[in-house]
């Protein structure tokens, strides 16, 4: 088959699931998860500090990231502005993705099917649509992929774009995305030309200053002890009655963990009647 075609193929079907998720923002339920995001965008959008006005266990950058639908006039329609914000942001990790793609693999073909790949995985459905810090934490990521991968020579300011990103995308969650920094790190040491210690010192200069900035807003509002105890001690007491992810139970057939409910089947108390039609 003419790879145009093939191209122009892929096109449509990837602008079709993009409408797709669009139409999905509008109507599919909100969980507790998302009502929760929200709720702490809501607080920082009017001017709490967290750690210290409200409780929370994790790096708030996601909630910074969403709080600007909150400063607009109270409605239900924020709730689905902030999907399709959460949309926008996804579909700039697939542009990114193709960028990648294309230049690892130098095939616009191969590009496209990574994104197809990618806009169709149901492992990422939930984390697409609903409003959690996933895509926007790996848009970040895959962002200072592209400067390190797209650059045939090192300046300033990539170097500093590079650090920053790479901060940003911890400052939305820190437990997710530290997995994925050694990749990152074996790109960015390897790219050629390869850095210079120099070079090296500005990109650390560009991931260091807005962890000392944040550090430094937490201290002067008072917040800092509490976001020590919240980050480290709390945040492993409420994650600790969660069970550990397990690769064949994500992607085992034929049930995969994704499409279970999570709530282990009931069992009939001893003596008690058969269930109806058993």
């Amino acid at each position: 088959m003419n790879k145009r075609i093939i191209r122009l193929a892929a096109t449509v079907f990837m602008l079709l699931v993009i409408f797709g998720r669009l139409h999905l923002s509008f109507v599919r339920y909100f969980d507790s998860d998302e009502m929760s995001h929200m709720h702490w965008a809501w607080l920082v959008a009017k001017g709490n500090i967290p750690y210290r006005d409200f409780f929370f266990y994790n790096l708030p950058g996601y909630q910074y990231l969403i709080s600007w639908p909150f400063l607009l006039p109270p409605s239900s329609s924020i709730l689905i502005l902030t999907r399709i914000w959460q949309l926008v942001m996804y579909l700039g990790a697939a542009v990114l993705l193709h960028r990648i793609a294309r230049k690892l693999t130098r095939s616009t073909l191969t590009a496209l099917l990574s994104v197809v790949i990618f806009l169709t995985f149901p492992m990422t459905f939930d984390k697409t649509i609903d409003i959690r810090p996933d895509i926007s934490m790996m848009l970040l990521y895959m962002l200072a992929v592209d400067i390190v991968i797209n650059n045939t020579k090192w300046n300033s300011w990539r170097l500093i774009a590079v650090g920053l990103c790479v901060a940003a995308s911890v400052f939305i969650t820190l437990k997710t995305v530290i997995f994925a920094l050694p990749a990152l790190a074996y790109l960015y040491l390897t790219h050629k030309p390869s850095p210079t210690v120099k070079q090296i010192l500005i990109t650390l200069a560009g991931l260091v200053i807005p962890a000392v900035i944040f550090i430094l807003f937490l201290a002067l509002t008072g917040a800092l002890p509490n976001a020590i105890t919240m980050v480290t001690r709390d945040g492993f007491a409420v994650s600790a009655g969660k069970s550990p992810f397990s690769p064949w139970g994500g992607l085992g057939s034929p049930f995969p963990k994704f499409f279970s409910t999570g709530v282990p089947p009931l069992r009939p108390l001893p003596g008690s009647p058969p269930a109806a039609g058993s």
